[in-house]
Protein backbone atom coordinates (compact mmCIF):
# COMPACT_ATOMS: atom_id res chain seq x y z
CA UNK A 1 0.00 0.00 0.00
CA UNK A 2 1.55 3.29 -1.29
CA UNK A 3 1.42 6.61 1.41
CA UNK A 4 2.17 9.82 0.48
CA UNK A 5 5.07 11.60 1.10
CA UNK A 6 4.35 13.50 4.55
CA UNK A 7 6.98 15.79 6.18
CA UNK A 8 6.86 16.88 10.21
CA UNK A 9 5.77 20.74 11.32
CA UNK A 10 6.13 21.00 14.65
CA UNK A 11 3.33 18.61 16.77
CA UNK A 12 2.34 17.54 13.38
CA UNK A 13 2.44 16.50 9.52
CA UNK A 14 1.63 17.97 6.72
CA UNK A 15 1.17 16.68 3.29
CA UNK A 16 0.84 18.36 0.00
CA UNK A 17 -2.40 17.90 -2.35
CA UNK A 18 0.03 16.65 -4.89
CA UNK A 19 1.65 14.09 -2.57
CA UNK A 20 -2.18 13.25 -1.16
CA UNK A 21 -3.46 12.29 -4.76
CA UNK A 22 -1.07 9.70 -5.63
CA UNK A 23 -2.73 7.62 -2.73
CA UNK A 24 -5.52 9.18 -1.22
CA UNK A 25 -7.06 5.92 -1.66
CA UNK A 26 -5.14 4.40 1.17
CA UNK A 27 -5.13 6.88 3.48
CA UNK A 28 -7.77 7.46 6.35
CA UNK A 29 -9.27 11.26 5.22
CA UNK A 30 -10.76 13.05 8.10
CA UNK A 31 -13.10 16.27 6.80
CA UNK A 32 -13.50 19.26 9.23
CA UNK A 33 -16.26 21.14 7.42
CA UNK A 34 -19.51 21.29 8.04
CA UNK A 35 -22.29 19.58 5.69
CA UNK A 36 -22.74 22.26 4.01
CA UNK A 37 -19.31 22.83 2.57
CA UNK A 38 -18.88 19.27 2.46
CA UNK A 39 -21.33 18.58 -0.23
CA UNK A 40 -21.42 21.96 -1.75
CA UNK A 41 -19.12 23.92 -4.43
CA UNK A 42 -15.85 22.23 -3.59
CA UNK A 43 -17.54 18.83 -2.82
CA UNK A 44 -15.05 16.53 -0.71
CA UNK A 45 -11.93 14.13 -1.14
CA UNK A 46 -13.87 9.86 -2.35
CA UNK A 47 -13.41 8.18 0.65
CA UNK A 48 -13.28 11.17 3.13
CA UNK A 49 -15.64 10.59 6.41
CA UNK A 50 -16.42 13.96 7.91
CA UNK A 51 -16.53 15.07 11.30
CA UNK A 52 -17.11 18.92 11.55
CA UNK A 53 -14.64 20.70 13.71
CA UNK A 54 -15.79 20.89 17.20
CA UNK A 55 -17.29 18.67 19.61
CA UNK A 56 -18.08 16.29 16.71
CA UNK A 57 -14.50 15.56 15.90
CA UNK A 58 -14.07 15.89 19.72
CA UNK A 59 -16.58 12.48 19.83
CA UNK A 60 -14.83 11.11 17.33
CA UNK A 61 -11.16 11.35 18.09
CA UNK A 62 -12.23 10.06 22.12
CA UNK A 63 -14.12 7.51 20.48
CA UNK A 64 -11.24 6.25 17.33
CA UNK A 65 -9.56 2.93 19.06
CA UNK A 66 -6.25 3.58 17.51
CA UNK A 67 -3.91 6.69 18.51
CA UNK A 68 -0.88 5.37 15.98
CA UNK A 69 -3.45 5.60 13.19
CA UNK A 70 -2.35 8.16 10.08
CA UNK A 71 -5.49 10.31 10.00
CA UNK A 72 -5.15 13.15 7.51
CA UNK A 73 -7.22 16.17 7.94
CA UNK A 74 -8.86 18.30 5.67
CA UNK A 75 -11.18 21.67 4.91
CA UNK A 76 -11.30 24.45 2.75
CA UNK A 77 -7.91 26.01 2.63
CA UNK A 78 -6.16 23.91 5.39
CA UNK A 79 -6.58 26.44 8.84
CA UNK A 80 -9.11 24.02 10.54
CA UNK A 81 -7.96 21.16 9.35
CA UNK A 82 -4.10 22.25 11.22
CA UNK A 83 -6.47 22.74 14.18
CA UNK A 84 -8.30 19.86 13.98
CA UNK A 85 -4.74 17.92 13.76
CA UNK A 86 -3.52 19.76 16.67
CA UNK A 87 -6.53 19.08 18.75
CA UNK A 88 -5.94 14.95 17.58
CA UNK A 89 -2.05 15.42 19.00
CA UNK A 90 -2.99 16.90 22.16
CA UNK A 91 -5.47 13.85 22.35
CA UNK A 92 -2.74 11.51 21.95
CA UNK A 93 -2.10 10.82 18.22
CA UNK A 94 0.85 10.49 17.54
CA UNK A 95 0.76 11.16 13.54
CA UNK A 96 -1.74 13.53 12.90
CA UNK A 97 -1.96 15.50 9.23
CA UNK A 98 -2.35 18.61 8.26
CA UNK A 99 -3.77 18.54 4.39
CA UNK A 100 -2.02 21.98 2.85
CA UNK A 101 -4.04 23.88 0.78
CA UNK A 102 -6.99 22.29 1.33
CA UNK A 103 -10.15 21.57 -0.73
CA UNK A 104 -9.49 24.78 -2.73
CA UNK A 105 -5.94 23.54 -3.80
CA UNK A 106 -7.38 19.92 -4.20
CA UNK A 107 -9.71 21.41 -6.68
CA UNK A 108 -7.47 23.71 -8.33
CA UNK A 109 -5.26 20.88 -9.33
CA UNK A 110 -8.13 19.21 -10.47
CA UNK A 111 -7.87 15.71 -8.46
CA UNK A 112 -11.08 14.20 -7.81
CA UNK A 113 -13.88 14.77 -5.68
CA UNK A 114 -17.12 12.96 -4.64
Amino acid sequence: MTQPNITKAGSIFEVTCDELSKSFKNCILVDVRPKSEYYGELSHIPGSIRHTLGEELNDFLDSYPKKDDQLIFICRRGGRSEMAALQAADKGFSNPVNLLGGMIEWNEKSYPTG
